[in-house]
């Protein structure tokens, strides 16, 4: 219940058939689709690498898509939204849920990540419209390359640090790289 994919790279990517279903199916107990009735040899699918290659194996991709940002995991086409479990006040985590849910367009889900507990729905919806602006550029892009093609890939590591880490309490960051600081500014 699996196919391999060709995304470019020396090994075929690995796509099992539970990571070609939303994550909002849970099919009833030996009721799973098989992967020929989701996608057939040769069609043409987007897919994220979930796992990267490692020895003699290649990638493992979903078509489960996500693009994460500072505040949240935008899932395109997905309508779904999740909370993380650190947030454990349930007044907070249902405060955010019904911002979420005020925000979010038909078909987009999102998973909010620890770092959103007490920000205001600006924050949210700030983050919120530059992931949807991300993924209609990737929308857009796919269609002028020919596959395989990588359409987008996440930031490197040193802006994900500060994507993720750098808030308003932080004063100084030291970087001893002109490029690096081109970037991360």
């Amino acid at each position: 219940q699996a196919a391999f994919i060709d995304i470019g790279m020396e090994k075929n990517a690995y796509l099992y058939v539970a990571d070609c279903l939303p994550p909002e199916t849970e099919p009833e107990e030996g009721k799973r689709p098989s992967i020929n009735e989701l996608i057939t040899q040769g069609q043409e699918i987007i897919v994220q690498v979930s796992k990267e290659a490692f020895g003699t194996k290649g990638a493992k991709v979903t078509t489960q898509l996500s693009l994460p940002g500072r505040y949240i995991v935008y899932l395109p086409n997905v309508t779904y939204i999740g909370v993380s479990r650190r947030i454990r006040k349930e007044k907070e985590r249902e405060r955010l849920r019904r911002m979420a849910r005020e925000i979010l367009g038909p078909n987009e889900g999102i998973i909010i990540r620890t770092m959103a507990e007490g920000m205001s729905r600006a924050e949210l919806e700030a983050d919120v419209s530059f992931l949807r602006a991300c993924w209609e550029q990737v929308w857009s892009e796919k269609k002028h390359v020919r596959p395989p093609a990588l359409v987008y890939q996440d930031l490197d590591l040193v802006s994900r640090v500060v994507r993720d880490f750098v808030d308003e309490e932080v004063e100084e960051i030291m970087i001893d790289s002109r490029p690096r600081y081109a970037e991360v500014r």
